[in-house]
């Protein structure tokens, strides 16, 4: 039994179709991730209130592990 070699090539851009959105998507969260962990320079602050009175303000810069840093932010209060 032989295989034709159009064949071949057609199923190997058939699923080269189908894989695309996977690696535009994994392609995006790469860059995504890269992008806010090695360039970004953002602050985020954290307003904390208890009967619409401000208790604390904390700035988490997001060029460090954010979860970690609200986590933090979280047990001192």
């Amino acid at each position: 039994m032989s295989v034709d070699a159009a064949f071949i090539e057609a199923l190997f851009y058939i699923s080269l179709i189908v894989l695309a959105p996977a690696f535009y998507k994994v392609s995006q969260i790469t860059t995504r991730y890269l992008w806010n962990r090695y360039v970004s320079d953002v602050e985020v602050v954290v307003t904390t209130k208890r009967n619409g009175v401000v208790v604390s303000v904390q700035r988490i810069k997001t060029t460090g592990y954010v979860v970690d840093q609200l986590k933090s932010v979280r047990g001192s209060t």
